[in-house]
């Protein structure tokens, strides 16, 4: 066979490109380590809320510390608070902070890019955003359980409804991501974006012609 036939332009870019998608369990990865942040960071600042708090004598020590238990004129700001974190993280902290990463993807070696390649701009990981919201059960995303608790702030009666069709929206987005040959996921396709490592594998120049007279018996 031929070097050319053997390695061609196509197959050269064909395999680089497969390399440089990000791996299923590598977004698995990534995706804990972003909910665990999440979610210490988020009990955390209810801690500091109900400790201040009890200090000011509105709650009483005993039981599990939790949303529910602070002063309920309180705890909708509190909510919201906590939103206008997860939105910085998602968004402000890729796009400002690190290079288009979460600390989770920048720990796994991550990126999110768009299907182009290039940059992706505020509206990219805003409709990222809006994709997580609609794929975000309680019990499996830090998104969705803030989700949860906005709802039943205001619609009690349809928060577990609404909870579960997202619980169906969430699994079907995993089983895209996981079979997809892009590993793009339902927030991935609303934004027009996909995950890829942060160092390129592709160190090829394509365009330096290919010679036939390589002898690659050795090889």
């Amino acid at each position: 066979m031929k070097l050319k036939e053997r390695f061609s332009v196509e197959r050269l870019r064909e395999k680089a490109d497969k390399r440089n998608r990000s791996g299923r369990f590598n977004r698995t990865g990534a995706y804990l380590i972003d909910h665990l942040i999440q979610v210490a960071s988020e009990n955390i600042l209810i801690l500091i809320f109900w400790l201040i708090f009890w200090g000011l004598g509105q709650v009483t020590p005993g039981g599990d510390i939790n949303l529910a238990i602070l002063p309920k004129a309180f705890q909708l700001p509190i909510i919201l608070f906590i939103l206008a974190l997860t939105i910085g993280y998602h968004v402000f902290v890729p796009m400002y902070v690190l290079e288009d990463q979460t600390y989770g993807k920048r720990l796994i070696g991550l990126k999110i890019v768009r299907n182009d390649g290039s940059k992706p701009t505020l509206s990219n990981y805003l409709l990222r955003l809006l994709g997580m919201l609609l794929e975000g059960n309680a019990y499996v995303s830090f998104i969705g359980g803030v989700a949860y608790l906005f709802y039943f702030q205001f619609i009690p009666q349809y928060a577990e409804t609404i909870n579960m069709i997202l619980g169906y929206s969430f699994g079907l987005s995993v089983l895209i991501g996981f079979f997809h040959p892009e590993r793009r996921a339902i927030h991935d396709f609303i934004a027009g974006t996909k995950v890829v490592y942060t160092t390129p594998h592709d160190l090829v120049d394509y365009s330096r012609p290919i010679s036939d007279d390589i002898d690659l018996s050795n090889i």
